[in-house]
Formats: structure tokens, sequence, C-alpha cells
């Protein structure tokens, strides 16, 4: 399921629609995922590191593009 949410908002954002709940509801999904602990370490980082990016692109949206 997560996929297609990531998919879903990608496609907004390429549109440069701006959708607040869905990323918040991508961002608490990534989150779970990486709080699961069967991830191997490399993995548990970068998807650490992207939900930092998803983030930082929420509280910052507005000065990007």
């Amino acid at each position: 399921m997560i996929s297609k949410d990531l998919t879903d908002l990608q496609s907004k954002l390429a549109a440069g629609r701006y959708d607040e709940p869905e990323l918040d509801s991508v961002i608490g999904a990534l989150g779970k995922v990486v709080a699961d602990n069967r991830l191997a370490p490399r993995d548990r980082d970068i998807l650490t590191d992207d939900l930092s990016c998803l983030r930082d692109y929420r509280d910052h949206h507005e000065n990007w593009r």
C-alpha cells in the first residue's frame, strides 16, 4: 500500500499540487516501516534519510521549486 501512496503523492507533487494530509499519511506509514526493525541496517538508514527529507519538505515546501 505504501508504494501506491508514494506514487500518488509523487504525481501530485510533480504536478505542483501540495497535499499535506497525504504527505502526512506517507510520512506516518514510512515511519512505521522504519520502526518495524525487520530491515537491514543499510535499508533502514536509507529510509530514515528519505523520511527526514519528506519532513523537511513538509516544513519548508513553500521555499521549494
